[in-house]
């Protein structure tokens, strides 16, 4: 997973057919076990770019992607929220088979199209 800053996000996601992107804070507790499951995703959904703004220094899509609590994990497939995880919706636990379900549900009615 890459951190990134507010100005590279626009061309991640023009870049990129699934993003994840992951905001968070360095002094938010649940935010570290969320990163440790989204560290291991990239080998699993290999299809899916990674990112994460620390939402301290990066703060000009906050209001735009509706981020009002942390941490906070929006997919993303060019302008389609495929979903979003706030709070404890991100659950570690589970957070990544989610993201893969996600995925593939968006390819499957992707094809269907």
């Amino acid at each position: 997973m890459h951190e990134i800053e507010d100005k590279d996000l626009r061309q991640i996601l023009l870049s990129n057919e699934y993003v994840v992107v992951y905001f968070y804070a360095t002094w938010c507790g649940p935010c570290k076990a969320v990163a440790a499951a989204l560290e291991k995703a990239p080998d699993t959904i290999p299809d899916v770019t990674f990112v994460k703004l620390d939402v301290t220094a990066n703060k000009q899509y906050l209001e735009q992607m509706s981020v009002r609590s942390i941490p906070t994990v929006i997919l993303l497939s060019g302008n389609d929220w495929l979903a979003y995880f706030c709070g404890r919706a991100a659950d570690p636990r589970h957070l990544e088979n989610q993201i893969k379900e996600k995925v593939e549900a968006h390819k499957v009615a992707s094809d269907g199209e």
